[in-house]
């Protein structure tokens, strides 16, 4: 992150920014700057002014960040299996899964997954659309 050399920087969990977000820092006291999405609710909702910080991706970020995507999907056997694969053919690692059903025919998994950058995450958003199994898939 541009401008925080020496800091301590940290990622906020509420909406996991990757390299291409567009992003704001916010002064926490005991964890330095939490980076979080421009459009993260907690930062529009809660977060004084006085303590949000102008913040920007280094030119070369490398590594792998941590992404959640929400997929509503018809539920039928093997499609946690299917999901799985995509996510694992894409370079991606699932690092969290959790499914709610909600009336038998419909459930919607959320999973936390490895990308490398916004790109990343769109290709694998748009490969996992593809699949006939997905009704609706978003970031939260």
């Amino acid at each position: 992150i541009k401008g925080t050399e020496g800091m301590v920087v940290s990622f906020a969990k509420c909406c996991r920014p990757v390299p291409g977000d567009a992003i704001v820092g916010f002064m926490s006291s005991g964890k330095g700057i939490v980076v979080h999405r421009q459009n993260c609710r907690n930062m529009t909702e809660t977060a004084s002014q006085n303590r949000k910080l102008s913040v920007q991706w280094s030119d070369h970020v490398e590594g792998e960040y941590l992404a959640f995507i929400r997929v509503q999907l018809a539920n039928q056997r093997g499609v946690l299996a299917t999901l799985s694969a995509t996510i694992a053919d894409m370079y991606s690692n699932i690092e969290h899964v959790n499914l709610t059903e909600k009336d038998g025919r419909i459930s919607t998994m959320e999973f936390i997954i490895t990308v490398n950058d916004r790109i990343h995450l769109a290709r694998i958003m748009k490969r996992l659309r593809s699949l006939p199994v997905v009704n609706r898939i978003w970031r939260k």
